[in-house]
């Protein structure tokens, strides 16, 4: 009974020393995988960068003007009409006439502001008028409408720098997996994932990917464009507001 066991184990140390020949087995298919740093990609990628410059550019233009508006608060709904119009000019290339006219809108806005001052300080010290208390009232509206407009404006100019900083990612995300893509079945890689993810090994296929992107990835066309308003729909106050004269004499 004992010579079936030995047999057993002589073929077993046999083929465990390679003298026992065996069948030939085909070699298990070969599973690559490659590796890509999307953050480098990012901020190596030409098209990426010039975007994005050209949107900050747009953006802080956009800010400037409505920054401008301040000066402007104590202007009647007309005025400010106006000075959006104008001010929307960067400030290096308005001709004469439109400083002039600016210039003029600004002062009458200045008068007004000195006289709500100056109602303030009666107010406080009781020697204002009914008349007076009336115009006070008028002169208070007009900053609070205007400010309530800028302020819209701003928010609405937030908002369009989101909108715009988005609709780049996405569009310039389709180049970016297409040449992922494209290198992967070129290189022979069966999955290729984001470098943050993996811990150890991987064909690190990033260079290529940033090369491929620069040579052949056009331009976003009008993605961060000249630009519509800061904040549309909100060019016009409502109806009435801020429009009405002080008394006194006070446009």
């Amino acid at each position: 009974m004992a010579k079936p066991v030995l047999a057993v184990g002589t073929a077993l140390a046999l083929l465990a020393t390679g003298l026992l020949p065996v069948c030939a087995q085909e070699p298990p298919p070969t599973f690559r995988v490659g590796v890509v740093d999307l953050e480098l990609v990012g901020r190596r990628f030409d098209r990426k960068i010039k975007e994005e410059e050209a949107l900050t550019q747009w953006y802080v233009g956009e800010q400037r003007w409505l920054q401008e508006l301040d000066g402007y608060i104590f202007c009647v709904a007309a005025e400010w009409e106006k000075a959006l119009t104008l001010l929307r000019t960067p400030k290096a290339q308005r001709t004469p006439e439109q400083q002039a006219e600016l210039k003029t809108i600004l002062d009458e806005g200045t008068k007004r502001e000195t006289r709500y001052q100056d109602l303030r300080g009666r107010q406080a010290n009781g020697t204002i008028t009914k008349d007076e208390e009336n115009e006070l009232k008028v002169l208070s509206d007009i900053p609070a409408v205007r400010s309530t407009d800028r302020d819209a404006r701003i928010e609405a100019l937030e908002a369009e720098l989101q909108r715009r900083m988005t609709g780049i990612r996405e569009e310039l995300m389709r180049p970016v997996r297409e040449t992922v893509n494209a290198i992967a079945a070129e290189k022979g890689l069966a999955l290729i994932l984001e470098k943050d993810y993996v811990y150890f090994g991987g064909e690190d296929v990033t260079e290529d990917v940033i090369k491929r992107l620069n040579e052949t990835a056009p331009p976003v066309a009008g993605a961060a464009g000249a630009g519509a308003d800061a904040a549309p729909g909100a060019d016009k106050p409502k109806e009435g507001e801020g429009d009405k004269p002080a008394e006194g004499g006070n446009p």
